[in-house]
């Protein structure tokens, strides 16, 4: 017995010397006074337990978060690898080394794809020069794409009209389509486009000489045309059809003209 436990019952000597409580009521009051030490006891070793168990929780929840940084950290902070340029695509290519849907060759050039355009390159043999070029269309979506004539014969001059009809509806697709001839006439033929309308009957054409394939000029005629195709009349080089197919049509010419499609 302890110390703690002497006083205990010494003190209760004392109160049952003051009370005059009787040999069996004593043993009840330290009966009691037993159980509630185990019960005191008991708590101390319980509270120990939940002590330990949050401490053991806290560990395991920190291990798991370690292994989770671990794990999936490293590649957010892996260096990002520098975007391939054309020309480096361009060497891929070659070597068949990009899926169908991002580059391929077609007699012999290679056609890679960079943000839903596509970018070849070629040689033109009568100055020697290298050309890079970008198009809406790969050779491959436009072999549907018929061209009747010889629709080289424009390049001969160093100038051509390019001219359409502005009273049709939505013009955007003539916009572009003569953007796109007018650019490669430019910089890739040395060919001077000129502006011109079929008919002086809107704002636009009122400063623009008016002609058609009438008239004995070059001239490049776009056509909202539900034809679609590319057609040589003479000096008259007509580019038709409707809505994106007008841009299938300018692509299909300008590959003809880069010597890639026939």
């Amino acid at each position: 017995m302890t110390n703690h436990d002497e006083d205990d019952e010494q003190e209760t000597d004392d109160l049952d010397d003051g009370l005059d409580i009787s040999g069996s009521t004593k043993k009840d009051i330290r009966q009691e006074q037993h159980r509630e030490k185990e019960v005191e006891g008991g708590e101390a070793v319980k509270g120990v337990g939940t002590k330990s168990n949050l401490y053991f929780a806290i560990i395991a929840v920190a291990a798991i978060l370690i292994v989770a940084l671990i794990i999936f950290l490293p590649p957010f902070l892996k260096k990002q690898e520098r975007p391939k340029t054309i020309n480096e695509l361009h060497d891929d290519n070659l070597q068949r080394l990009l899926p169908p849907e991002q580059g391929y060759l077609y007699n012999g050039f290679s056609f890679v794809n960079v943000d839903e355009s596509w970018y070849t390159r070629f040689l033109r043999k009568d100055n020697g020069q290298h050309y890079s070029v970008q198009l809406r269309y790969g050779p491959r979506q436009l072999q549907h794409v018929p061209i009747d004539g010889n629709s080289s014969t424009i390049l001969k001059y160093n100038a051509t009209y390019i001219t359409f009809d502005p009273t049709l509806n939505n013009l955007s697709y003539v916009a572009l389509a003569a953007a796109d001839i007018s650019t490669s006439l430019v910089n890739i033929f040395n060919v001077t486009p000129v502006a011109a309308c079929t008919k002086n009957e809107s704002k636009g054409c009122w400063n623009r000489p008016i002609v058609t394939c009438e008239d004995p000029y070059p001239i490049i005629m776009i056509e909202q045309d539900p034809i679609l195709g590319v057609r040589a009349i003479g000096s008259c080089l007509i580019v038709g059809g409707k809505g994106f197919g007008l841009l299938e049509a300018t692509d299909r010419l300008l590959l003809a003209w880069f010597g890639i499609m026939p």
